[in-house]
């Protein structure tokens, strides 16, 4: 049977990484869902086809496959062999996950944590998402092209370990060699000595359990009015 010709509008997201695996909602007219049923139904990035989902005759789902950075054209093909010609294109984007600061935290979660890379960019059709290790993901704020914040969860089954550390942007995931290092809970037990004299400048040793030697370790002391916060041995 003929099928009137189709044609492709929009892409949402119209960007994702050199890695692939980009949710792409593909917008157009005339999409065939015959041709899903007979899986005759792609979508093509430059050269390379990979199976489209039909959703209605206006939008139909692919997911991009790897490619090297840059832009390219998308075109989707209902009978496996013509494909459309709307020249709508899909931009591929080296980003790079660099470091996280702090590089570790409570099993228990709630640490604030900068996540540092090269070319992250704003969401566009879906959310911001930091995934450490196999918790679920977690919302992210886009901070600029080179951060990310986001809120460490519980570590997975509870248990002290070291977590690779991964950036979701657009349902995609960006490769990293990051890793989130979760430590057991830390207790304070008692101090020694208890008292001081008001302008500062005692040594004080603090007693707990599960303390880790680490250059990001402090003591914060509460007063009335402030806080005061200092560097720990």
């Amino acid at each position: 049977t003929y099928q009137p010709a189709a044609t492709v509008t929009l892409l949402a997201p119209s960007k994702g990484p050199m890695e692939g695996g980009s949710f792409v909602n593909v917008s157009g007219t005339d999409f065939s869902e015959r041709s899903s049923t007979l899986s005759y139904l792609y979508c093509r990035f430059n050269l390379t086809a990979v199976p489209a989902d039909w959703v209605s005759s206006i939008e139909i789902h692919c997911v991009s496959p790897d490619h090297a950075a840059g832009m390219v054209s998308v075109e989707v093909t209902m009978n496996d062999q013509q494909y459309t010609a709307s020249g709508v294109e899909f931009e591929y984007q080296d980003v790079t996950v660099t470091s996280i600061y702090p590089v570790s935290g409570p099993v228990s979660g709630g640490t604030d944590v900068e996540v540092y890379g090269l070319n992250f960019y704003a969401p566009d059709s879906r959310e911001l998402f930091c995934k450490f290790g196999s918790a679920a993901p977690v919302a992210a704020e886009y901070e600029g092209n080179h951060l990310i914040t986001c809120t460490s969860p519980a570590a997975p089954g509870g248990s002290a370990g070291v977590v690779a550390v991964h950036v979701f942007n657009n349902d995609a995931i960006y490769s990293s060699n990051v890793a989130y290092y979760y430590k057991a809970d830390q207790t304070v037990t008692s101090i020694y000595p208890v008292t001081g004299i008001p302008s500062g400048g005692t040594s004080i040793s603090v007693y707990g359990t599960n303390f880790v030697d680490m250059v990001t370790s402090y003591c914060k002391f509460s007063f009335t009015s402030f806080d005061a916060v200092v560097a720990a041995r």
